[in-house]
């Protein structure tokens, strides 16, 4: 009989974004980024466990809402501006090992802020990973030439990328 391998798509969402404040809570046409995030999470049919890893409470009871886990809150020290990614995912790792003896085959990391990806692509990417025999895939593409920020009261502020 084949192990079934364990696949954990882990979606980061920390709550103190400067720029936009709430980001990952905010509407995005129609729905927040973290709802988006989550349903298009739950369309990957070869992952077994979607876990939000966030510092805050409202993003957490948002993530349950939708059908994810938050099995405990990123402690403050990895939720600041300057922290990295990838020291709450090791430590999310960490405690999960800790406390349910479960480490995942492999990780699919969906960050929020990238709303527009397709499930195909998600697909593609674990096709390619799988047939190649790759321990990481990761997914670029060229950004248009202007990039568009909003400030603190939602007011469109376009920037050239020709300076």
């Amino acid at each position: 009989m084949l192990k079934k391998e364990k696949v954990l798509v882990i979606i980061p969402a920390r709550a103190g974004s400067k720029r936009i404040p709430n980001k990952n809570i905010r509407d995005f046409c129609g729905k927040s980024l973290l709802a988006r995030t989550i349903e298009q999470a739950k369309k990957i049919n070869f992952a077994n466990r979607i876990i939000v890893d966030t510092d805050s409470p409202k993003i957490a009871a948002l993530a349950k809402k939708y059908g994810a886990e938050v099995p405990f809150l990123r402690p403050a020290e990895l939720a600041q501006d300057k922290s990295k990614v990838v020291d709450s995912i090791i430590y999310l790792l960490g405690r999960l090992k800790k406390q349910e003896n479960y480490q995942p085959d492999f990780i699919v990391l969906l960050q929020t802020t990238s709303p527009l990806r397709e499930i195909k692509d998600i697909e593609n990417c674990w096709k390619k990973m799988k047939k190649g025999g790759a321990t990481t895939v990761l997914t670029v593409c060229e950004t248009h030439p202007r990039l568009y920020y909003l400030d603190k009261k939602d007011n469109i502020i376009l920037v050239s990328g020709s300076e």
